[in-house]
């Protein structure tokens, strides 16, 4: 399985690296299924930081990242419509923990 830090690997070269996400497999199973979605809060406190999601969309393994800058121009959603039960993007994935 992959590590915490292999994820956040992804993440960094997908929204700092300016990396593809499609180009890049999951650290996981190694298909190409990664998406990235960044929950927002409707608090106005902060309208351009929030949540990024990050997961493969075979395995269902990936991790959350808080209090980040919404970089890559990935999509965005508020959070209480982020998850696929309520009509979200975001499926009821394994959080990869730091070891």
């Amino acid at each position: 399985m992959g590590s915490h830090d292999d994820w956040l690997g992804i993440y960094d070269s997908a929204v700092g690296g300016g990396v593809d996400l499609a180009a890049l497999s999951c650290p996981n199973c190694a298909h190409r299924a990664l998406k990235l979605v960044y929950v927002y809060y409707d608090d106005g406190y902060a309208p351009d930081r929030g949540t990024a999601a990050l997961w493969c969309d075979s395995c269902l393994m990936g991790i959350t990242v808080g209090r980040v800058r919404f970089l890559g121009g990935y999509p965005r959603v508020l959070s209480e419509k982020s998850r696929r039960a309520d009509g979200g993007p975001i499926p009821n994935f394994e959080i990869v923990i730091p070891e």
